[in-house]
């Protein structure tokens, strides 16, 4: 992904915080020479040092075919964005986008039955919160069915990218006015792209 240098985010602690906050992402690999892509749920953690994701697909994904053992896949983990218009500058510039998004890079790992009773479990968990259903809660006979329909596998991350386009390149007036254009609407992405802006460039 290309990232000017006053874009890019670092703080791996960071970057975590934000998979997990936009868990829901893109995982594309290439078959037969035509990239193809999946909107799935993702879990993240730390293991050895190692950032793992976890995830599953249904069987019946075509997809299936080029997520072996050993593949190398990306992960795209999309975040809030918004337009951000000229008019709100104090110095002359042109429209843009602020957004902030996270490429994962790794090698894939097809899991076994166990491995993926576990994922599962820590995926309704997670989403649930405390008191809520869990798989256990479900005949065995009928979560057995339900692993029969999908397949399970996890991704040691071996690179990842982190863009964070929150108008770091422009002076204080410039901010300025986008907090203000962003204040006048209404919609929720650009409320949570205003807090990021504020939040990043205090620091």
């Amino acid at each position: 992904m290309y990232i000017p240098k006053h874009f890019r985010e670092e703080d791996e602690q960071e970057i975590e915080n934000f998979i997990k906050a936009n868990s829901f992402g893109i995982i594309v690999s290439v078959q037969e020479g035509i990239p193809i892509g999946t909107h799935i749920p993702f879990m993240i953690e730390k293991r050895d040092g190692e950032l793992i994701l976890r995830a599953h697909i249904a069987r019946a994904n075509t997809q299936k075919e080029s997520l072996t053992d050993g593949a190398k896949v990306l992960v795209i983990f999309p975040g809030p964005h918004t337009y951000i218009s000229s008019t709100w500058y104090k110095n002359t510039s042109v429209p843009t986008w602020n957004f902030m998004s996270v490429h994962a890079y790794g090698t894939l790992r097809l899991i076994d039955d166990e491995e993926l009773h576990k994922s599962l479990s820590d995926l309704v968990k997670v989403n649930e919160g405390e008191g809520g259903h869990d798989i256990t809660s479900y005949p065995d006979d009928y979560v057995r069915k339900l692993m029969n329909g999908v397949i399970g596998f996890e991704i040691t991350v071996n690179e990842i990218q982190a863009k964070y386009k929150l108008s770091q390149n422009k002076n204080e007036d410039d901010r300025e006015g986008v907090y203000k254009g962003l204040s006048e609407r209404e919609d929720e992405q650009s409320g949570e792209i205003m807090k990021e802006m504020k939040r990043k460039n205090k620091e």
